[in-house]
């Protein structure tokens, strides 16, 4: 396969975590909530790491790309952003008065799964603040990660000490792609808005030959910003590839929610949604960055939900 030969899976290694929560006020918990985290939780971080300049290292590893060694893995670095990916699916819709639990999941890339008493940390000042400006407070109860076969074990739980964590179980993308059914035909299903940019421009429709090139520069840029794993193959090639994927179905812009709906002018939270069927035997060659980039998220505010999809067989019912 043409993507294997590029990259050795097992270099890359992530944590997945699963932080219970408990709400001190009502509070609605959906997926457009925390796609609107992004601030907040950097707010949560300066305010807890930010200064002086003995914590300021520890903001960095949570919300920065590392420093590149050149021009070319700046850019690259520059593009990875965070090493952190929420997963939205994880949360179902929940409109909660005080005393719910909810769970968030998030995974951890890199040396950033070195880091679990600062997320905790984070979160613990997260909820402090609230989900929204002066909203939404809550406190974790409970930290989970999960192993190797998707069980969660417990790292904390409320009225232990949060200091120090005992070490998570690590999966590498080896073993995470072995565990999935790639084989054709398959269903990409786009599960939260993609905000896709284009010479500047969102993308209003995608079919699979535009949607590739963005799942390509997301894996390529975290991988290499994260996991010490630059991006060595041809590029054009790979899009090439994936422009003779067999599809049918298309992805088109929903505008999903109104952000400040009780502003003088609310402004849409949206991007691509939908579905694409693919089949053929070019899949073979692209479906792995296609099975890693699920993990990662896609387009603008990807780190805190946005972007969001799947990889299912395909069956009568779908």
């Amino acid at each position: 396969m043409v993507i294997r030969e590029l990259y050795d899976w097992r270099q890359a290694c992530f944590v997945r975590l699963r932080l219970r929560c408990r709400l001190l006020e009502p509070a609605r918990i959906d997926p457009a909530v925390l796609m609107r985290l992004r601030r907040r939780l950097r707010q949560a971080g300066q305010q807890r790491f930010g200064a002086p300049a003995a914590t300021a290292e520890r903001f960095a590893a949570l919300f920065e790309a590392p420093a590149a060694l050149n021009p070319a893995e700046q850019r690259r670095a520059y593009r990875a952003g965070a090493p952190f990916v929420l997963q939205p699916r994880a949360t179902p819709p929940l409109s909660g008065a005080a005393g719910a639990i909810f769970d968030s999941e998030v995974l951890l890339w890199g040396q950033a799964a070195l880091r679990l008493a600062d997320w905790l940390a984070l979160w613990q000042q997260l909820g402090q603040q609230g989900l929204s400006l002066a909203r939404g407070r809550f406190e974790p109860v409970c930290l989970d990660a999960a192993d190797a076969s998707g069980h969660f074990v417990p790292l904390w739980q409320l009225g232990a000490s949060s200091a120090v964590l005992p070490p998570a179980p690590q999966c590498d993308l080896a073993w995470w792609l072995a565990l999935q059914s790639l084989d054709a035909p398959l269903l990409l299903r786009l599960e939260t808005p993609a905000r896709l940019l284009s010479r500047g421009r969102p993308l209003f429709r995608a079919d699979f030959s535009q949607f590739f090139p963005f799942v390509l520069r997301r894996v390529s840029a975290l991988l290499a910003a994260h996991c010490g794993l630059p991006f060595t193959g041809d590029a054009a090639r790979l899009c090439q590839l994936a422009g003779q994927v067999t599809q049918t179905g298309c992805l088109r812009w929903h505008d999903w929610r109104l952000l400040a709906p009780a502003a003088a002018d609310p402004q849409p939270l949206g991007g691509l949604l939908g579905q694409l069927k693919l089949d053929g035997p070019q899949l073979r060659e692209v479906i792995e960055v296609v099975a890693v980039g699920s993990l990662l998220n896609l387009g603008k505010n990807a780190a805190c939900g946005a972007g969001a999809y799947r990889l299912l067989p395909v069956t009568a019912s779908n």
